[in-house]
């Protein structure tokens, strides 16, 4: 069990339009529940037998939509990334993404997970108390990499 948890505190998610990629951050993000995780299809593989017990391997795998919540700010010259993010759900645009959590409690390192996904939700919800939150929903649309060596930030 750490000793010295860190509970989505530093992690970051940007994007890229191009590969090689150049990174844009989303930033004040509040919430991401889960970074990708691809889950593999459960398959049976029982032959009949006397054993009298069904056996399962694996097939492909499926990620699981992304979601994550953001402190939305409409200004673009301060945040253009936010705005963005509508952009490219309205134009159903192919982006990279990578999220980065920290592995130390100085947050100087990272792993990390690099996919491509389509922005299936870019909702902005109604002001409250001068807060106003942009949830946004990634639909995975391939080139996933993990890097579980802790690095410095690429974003």
């Amino acid at each position: 069990m750490p000793t010295e948890g860190l509970l989505g505190d530093g992690v970051k998610i940007a994007y890229s339009e191009t590969s090689p990629m150049s990174w844009v951050e989303l930033p004040q993000l509040m919430d991401l529940p889960k970074p990708p995780s691809p889950t593999p299809d459960k398959l049976e593989t029982t032959t009949h037998g006397t054993a009298g017990f069904h056996t399962y391997g694996t097939g492909l795998k499926d990620v699981p939509d992304i979601e994550a919540v953001f402190l939305f700010d409409p200004d673009k010259a301060i945040t253009p990334s936010h705005v963005a993010m509508i952009t490219h759900r309205d134009a159903k645009t192919i982006l990279w993404f990578r999220i980065e959590t920290p592995s130390n409690v100085g947050k100087t390192e990272f792993i990390a997970w690099d996919f491509q996904a389509r922005v299936q939700a870019a909702d902005i919800e109604t002001p409250k108390d001068n807060w106003q939150l942009m949830n946004l929903s990634l639909v995975y649309a391939g080139g996933y990499s993990f890097y579980d060596t802790p690095a410095a930030s690429a974003i």
